[in-house]
């Protein structure tokens, strides 16, 4: 979208249409994203991410418990959505007494409901054992 909030046609691909899907599934949320002229007036992709909210089935299953996502790098300092790895888990409160963590630490995970995990602690917590959803 140009600086003013318009969005400028491309000659050859019009509006130039994206459809958006949840960065956790990968499933389509029903937004449609209007891309129009890009860079090289290249043709937008069909599917893209566009922010972190997850759709409404992704929402029902993070509220069922805690969302722990595993991140590139620090899992302080985020960058755009390339910082997210695709992989996330849901644990119910009563694990997180088995999780080597701080006591502050998870006062603080229970409280928000979510917490970043970088690649190597995600491997030493053994998110990578939990079977797949499917």
């Amino acid at each position: 979208m140009a600086k003013d909030g318009f969005v400028r046609v491309s000659p050859k691909h019009g509006v130039n249409p994206s459809m958006a899907v949840c960065m956790f599934c990968g499933e389509y949320t029903g937004e449609i994203a209007l891309m129009g002229m890009l860079r090289g007036d290249v043709e937008a992709p069909r599917k893209v991410v566009l922010n972190d909210n997850p759709c409404t089935q992704c929402k029902d299953i993070f509220n069922q418990g805690i969302l722990f996502m595993c991140v590139k790098g620090d899992s302080n300092r985020y960058e755009g959505l390339d910082w997210f790895t695709g992989k996330y888990s849901v644990l119910r409160e009563e694990a997180m007494s088995r999780l080597p963590f701080t006591d502050a630490a998870k006062e603080e995970i229970i409280k928000k409901k979510k917490a970043a995990l970088d690649e190597e602690t995600w491997d030493k917590l053994g998110f990578n054992n939990v079977p797949e959803k499917g």
